[in-house]
């Protein structure tokens, strides 16, 4: 007999339709693949995309999916994994801050090629991101993924398995097998995002969401999985994460896809309310050489990812650097700004930022981590060359889901991330396209990513 915690998630995830989702949770979820296809088109010139691109080249299947801006179809699972390695590169999609954190929408260019293969509609897509983010946060607000030494890919991989299982039009038993299949196979370790960072920091979720597609097609065809994947002996609970307990999707719990974080600059999540304090630093000093000592006091997670290991005081890569809480202050503070190119090679051998990297120190605050992840508080003590003083401090920086911003603010992220690849007028034109999302196909949506 299936574990209890299985079938709640699959009961739960088939539960989920258009009607029953408030609209301004359907809403959340548009802006969100908006927010998500923006950052797709930001990071489409990146190495590992074109990588992930030339395997995509590869591979077919019937139906299949297409690789957007690539003008080029693949299989699903190809799609998949190359638009969302693309999606994830410059680390600016959003991040949820529970018991667990991660990326959600990570998934949504897999889901958007189960959608598109389906013949589903842009509805169906918006169905199906809030059943993946509320099946991610099964576990997530319940676990410390991270804690137990296993990456986020746990939850992305289910999530991916219960959208595509909702696209695919799977019923309660075929969702199930697709969970229990998915479980069995995505439980990557946490090296991905520790020390030194490479190119698979913008590929490991992508792998988890093209296995959570794979589980999903298996379990379409007839394939069944361990009967225990989570309470059973060597199953999730014993292996993983521990005993945790199930919750209704949605009311009385807010729904994932309304408390995500919203990312308005390119790197690691942790570190937006401390250059938020940087960028306010500079309305008060007249040069980043003023700086005598800046000390900055944070959560225990921002001080552990970003703050407390000898490769992020060194980076020598663009992956590391963007996961670098001093690179980044350093960066905001000499250059005024930071975007997509903050992190090139040139930047990170830069001498005036190593030599004010030696000036940063930064340290957990017991009482910042205790009010984590209600507040992601962080503050700054600053010492000038000439003794004068300045402290600030942050709880809900731009992006927290309490000060998330607007549609108007995610809209005016797409166009900048889009300034390389499409012409300014076919990008606004393709933004008022995604007002209507529900409105328009799959196929359609990513019809207008044709080159």
């Amino acid at each position: 007999m299936t574990d209890a915690s299985t079938r709640d998630i699959a009961r739960y995830c088939t539960a989920l339709t258009a009607r029953s989702i408030p609209a301004e949770v359907l809403e959340d979820a548009r802006l969100l693949v908006v927010d998500t296809l923006g950052t797709l088109v930001g990071g489409w010139d990146s190495p590992p995309a074109a990588i992930a691109r030339s395997l995509a080249r590869q591979e077919s299947s019937d139906p299949g999916a297409r690789v957007l801006l690539g003008g080029f179809g693949s299989s699903v699972e190809g799609a998949a994994f190359a638009n969302t390695v693309a999606a994830r590169y410059l680390d600016y999609n959003d991040t949820y801050q529970g018991v667990g954190t991660g990326h959600p929408s990570d998934m949504i260019p897999g889901l958007l090629a189960v959608a598109e293969s389906a013949g589903r509609s842009g509805e169906d897509l918006l169905v199906a991101v809030v059943t993946g983010y509320e099946a991610f946060g099964a576990i997530a607000k319940a676990v410390p993924i991270r804690d137990k030494g296993f990456d986020q890919g746990v939850l992305i991989g289910l999530g991916a398995a219960a959208g595509a299982a909702k696209l695919m039009a799977l019923g309660e038993e075929q969702t199930r097998e697709a969970i229990g299949l998915v479980l069995t196979m995505c439980a990557p370790t946490r090296s991905t995002r520790s020390g030194r960072l490479f190119m698979w920091k913008a590929a490991a979720t992508a792998a988890a969401v093209k296995l959570g597609i794979f589980a999903a097609r298996l379990a379409a065809a007839g394939m069944t999985g361990p009967d225990e994947p989570i309470e059973g002996r060597h199953g999730l609970w014993e292996q993983v994460t521990g005993p945790f307990q199930v919750r209704p999707f949605g009311a009385p719990d807010p729904w994932i896809v309304s408390t995500t974080s919203i990312k308005y600059l390119p790197f690691e999540s942790n570190a937006h309310g401390p250059v938020d304090l940087a960028f306010n630093l500079l309305k008060e000093i007249n040069s980043w050489e003023d700086i005598e000592e800046l000390r900055l006091a944070t959560y225990w997670n921002c001080w552990h990812d970003i703050g407390s290991e000898p490769e992020k005081w060194d980076p020598d890569t663009r992956e590391t650097a963007d996961h670098s809480l001093p690179f980044i202050l350093a960066t905001a503070l000499i250059d005024g700004k930071i975007t997509k190119d903050s992190f090139d090679p040139a930047h990170i051998a830069d001498p005036r930022i190593r030599q004010l990297m030696k000036r940063i120190v930064v340290d957990e605050n017991l009482e910042f981590s205790a009010a984590w992840p209600d507040e992601v508080h962080s503050s700054m003590a600053v010492t000038t060359t000439d003794g004068r003083t300045f402290f600030s401090e942050v709880a809900f920086p731009f992006g927290h889901p309490k000060n998330r911003g607007t549609a108007a603010d995610i809209e005016a992220k797409f166009l900048l991330n889009s300034e390389q690849q499409i012409a300014s007028d076919r990008a606004r034109e393709l933004v008022a396209r995604l007002r209507d999302m529900r409105g328009i196909s799959a196929s359609a949506i990513v019809g207008l990513f044709e080159p």
